[in-house]
């Protein structure tokens, strides 16, 4: 807080005996889901004084690493490895859909409902509009009609 202003998070998600969120490391992990600061104020050590602040309450758990993913972002991913932390995987983030999944419908909106029929004028209960896919190599990527589609890089460090 700065005057009053909250100008970063961290938010970490620790797994337990239960509940495992980590993947990239063997034993009980923390999953760093957010560290931001607000836009004036970075440049600042902000996010690297909430990570040291984080580590101090990190050993009182019983957690061996850390990991966290981001996108393609320059300076987030600059930040990460300053920190100590070493890229493991990359994949892709595609939104749209797999090609030939998506066929035209018709909609007809009657009584507050929707009726959705197929070109053959078949009746849909639902239909396929797009997703989020998870793709593992550039050229898979070609296989999807997509919208966009952002690198979703994985970092671990051992504590």
């Amino acid at each position: 807080m700065e005057n009053g202003e909250v100008v970063g998070i961290l938010d970490m998600i620790l797994d337990d005996e239960t509940l495992k969120t980590t993947s990239l490391g063997e034993g009980l992990g923390a999953f760093l889901q957010v560290i931001a600061v607000h836009p004036d104020h970075q440049y600042k050590g902000i996010g690297q004084k909430l990570y040291v602040e984080a580590l101090t309450k990190l050993k009182s758990f019983n957690v061996t690493f850390i990991e966290l993913y981001t996108r393609g972002d320059e300076p987030a991913n600059n930040f990460y490895k300053k920190l100590g932390f070493e890229k493991k995987v990359e994949y892709y983030d595609v939104f749209g859909i797999e090609k030939g999944l998506r066929s035209p419908i018709s909609i007809e909106i009657k009584d507050g409902r929707i009726y959705a029929q197929d070109e053959k004028g078949k009746p849909c209960d639902y239909v396929i509009t797009e997703g989020i896919y998870e793709v593992y190599t550039l050229e898979a990527i070609d296989k999807i009609e997509y919208d966009r589609y952002y690198p979703s890089i994985g970092y671990y460090k051992q504590l």
